[in-house]
């Protein structure tokens, strides 16, 4: 579990980590990659279909 503020430099740390990663299958390996953050919060709607789904801490 990471802390919302803790984000951007786990980010940047585990981002650093997969490019090495890649460099040591091939210099040039330099695939896309992509990130899903997921969080518990058990009333986050990030597309509500109805408005009155929506809470102040939506995304």
């Amino acid at each position: 579990m990471v802390r919302d503020d803790a984000m951007p430099s786990v980010l940047e740390i585990g981002m650093r980590a997969v490019a090495v990663a890649f460099k040591m299958i091939s210099d040039d390996y330099k695939p896309l990659v992509t990130f899903s953050v997921v969080n518990k919060r058990h009333q986050a709607r990030a597309f509500p279909v109805n408005p009155r789904d929506e809470t102040r801490r939506a995304m």
